[in-house]
């Protein structure tokens, strides 16, 4: 993931996204920085902000939100500043 990074290797985002959903938090939180670093595609942000959305959800219905899942929401957020993407 890092060394995809600093290649900016864009076209592995859809990978990255997968990985969202890993079991090893670890792989979760630098799929989500990944994407914080890397991500521009618009089809690729929809899918992002699906995975906020979902996030949120359980942030507002009061459900446990993990740090790890926390962090993971911050780096997705970011996601949106830096491509000033409207929907979100």
């Amino acid at each position: 993931l890092i060394l995809a990074v600093q290649l900016d290797r864009k076209d592995l985002c859809s990978r990255f996204l997968t990985l969202l959903s890993h079991d090893n938090e670890i792989l979760r939180i630098r799929a989500a920085w990944g994407l914080q670093e890397i991500a521009t595609a618009e089809e690729i942000i929809v899918e992002i902000l699906t995975e906020v959305a979902r996030l949120t959800e359980q942030l507002k219905a009061g459900k446990g939100v993990s740090a790890s899942e926390r962090l993971q929401l911050t780096y997705l957020l970011h996601v949106f500043g830096s491509n000033y993407y409207e929907p979100a």
